[in-house]
């Protein structure tokens, strides 16, 4: 690659998540591997400390309405003025609306759509999102997805589950490994949690983390550990994150009678000082991509236990070598797991040397190759070469049989909207070699 490329990454936002941690990991070590990094976010949503050289800006609000026909013409206004040499966006109702801005401006930078989650089990949990109703996303993941120059999946099972959706190949979707865990992780799992049960060596803490929201299942935690109670005295539980579901989580141990037991403290900004003081790290997930969570504590040689959910646990903990897998919304399974586990850990080595391939220097690496290997197709492919649009004067140049996109003013506040006069023309078949679904 000759000159600074462009390379920006696109999310809904910055927030508590691990997909998010992992675009400021790629953003900081992309930055080092000399690219010009932008973040592009739906919403304002930054609760993360973002990287020296790297440019951040949202193109919504953080809260209040922001539907998506919005999001696209944001999307598509900021390109025709600031035209990136290659988009990476991540998880599906970003991707979809990357694909569709590109689409609706004829862009002619290569996009990589990467899926975090499973979203044939993942969409059908938020029924609630009117724009993204699961059927109308999967026939637009149908039409868009084989747009994008490359689909990227964080684990086997991911990649299978897109591949199905999608209808293509299993081998059109690459499997490339999130960058999780970062050279700071051993120093500041050193220090001090702030949490008097967490810091009391005589205590043993049973700890998940994660957003509390329904897919997370934290309920059948709750569950498990009353069962545990009993007969372990000195057991402690501790979820950290936050969201809608904690009431639910509250309620639960009330319910249970282990309330004075159960602690909910919400979003810490150093979970790794929880992670290596835990006895046993516990994820009841019902779904999970390849859950970052499960990392951070193996690299600190902290045990843990899983659901065996539909998507990367498995693949992750080695069929259960590294880790108990249990049946999903098991709480009597998951209990005497958690009690296994306590009592006889697995080696920390060995879980450590695992987590080691997901360091983030390892991660940016194939990031890296799958950036070059993009922008080199993309620049050998029999497509004409796109050229940079003044922002002045937001016309996109016409393709061969196709007719002009024209960015027009309509309603003043609400931005203009993008036209495109002949869509036909704008068709990009990458992906899986098919054309229109």
């Amino acid at each position: 690659m000759s000159g600074r490329k462009r390379l920006m990454l696109y999310a809904e936002g910055l927030g508590d998540g691990g997909a998010e941690a992992v675009v400021v990991h790629l953003a900081s070590g992309m930055a080092r591997q000399g690219f010009d990094v932008s973040i592009v976010l739906e919403r304002g949503w930054i609760n993360r400390a973002i990287p020296p050289g790297v440019t951040v800006q949202a193109l919504g609000p953080h809260v209040g309405p922001w539907s998506r026909a919005q999001r696209v013409r944001a999307l598509g206004r900021l390109w025709l003025g600031q035209p990136p040499d290659i988009v990476i966006s991540r998880i599906t109702y970003p991707n979809l609306n990357a694909l569709q801005a590109r689409e609706r401006i004829q862009g002619r930078f290569p996009i990589v759509c990467v899926e975090d989650c499973m979203p044939s089990l993942v969409l059908p949990l938020y029924p609630k999102r009117r724009d993204y109703s699961y059927d109308r996303c999967v026939a637009q993941m149908r039409h868009l997805y084989r747009k994008a120059d490359a689909l990227v999946a964080v684990s086997r099972s991911v990649a299978e589950d897109v591949a199905s959706l999608v209808g293509v190949p299993t081998t059109d979707v690459r499997v490339v490994h999130n960058p999780v865990v970062g050279p700071e992780l051993p120093v500041l799992a050193q220090r001090k949690t702030g949490h008097s049960w967490m810091d009391d060596p005589t205590l043993r803490v049973v700890l998940g983390v994660g957003r509390l929201v329904v897919e997370k299942n934290f309920e059948t935690l709750v569950e498990a550990f009353a069962r545990l109670a009993p007969t372990e005295p000195r057991a402690r539980l501790v979820i950290l994150g936050r969201g809608e579901g904690r009431e639910s989580i509250v309620r639960a141990a009330a319910a249970l009678g282990v309330e004075h037991r159960v602690s909910v403290p919400g979003y810490e900004m150093n979970p790794y000082a929880f992670l290596s003081r835990a006895a046993v790290v516990v994820l009841p997930s019902l779904t999970e991509g390849l859950p970052n969570v499960l990392v951070e504590a193996m690299a600190c040689g902290t045990p843990v236990v899983a659901t065996d959910s539909p998507g990367g646990n498995r693949e992750l903990l080695e069929d259960g070598r590294l880790g108990p897998l249990t049946p999903v919304r098991d709480p009597a399974a998951l209990a005497e797991a958690i009690r296994a586990t306590m009592s006889a850990p697995p080696a920390a080595d060995a879980l450590m040397a695992k987590a080691s391939e997901f360091h983030v220097h390892a991660g940016v690496l194939r990031y890296l190759d799958l950036v070059r290997e993009v922008i080199r197709s993309d620049a050998t492919s029999c497509r004409p070469a796109g050229r940079r649009v003044d922002p002045r004067t937001p016309t996109v140049p016409t393709p061969p049989g196709g007719r002009s996109v024209t960015a027009t003013d309509e309603g003043g506040a609400r931005g203009g909207a993008l036209h495109v006069s002949d869509r036909a023309s704008a068709s990009r078949t990458r992906v899986g070699g098919g054309g229109e679904p």
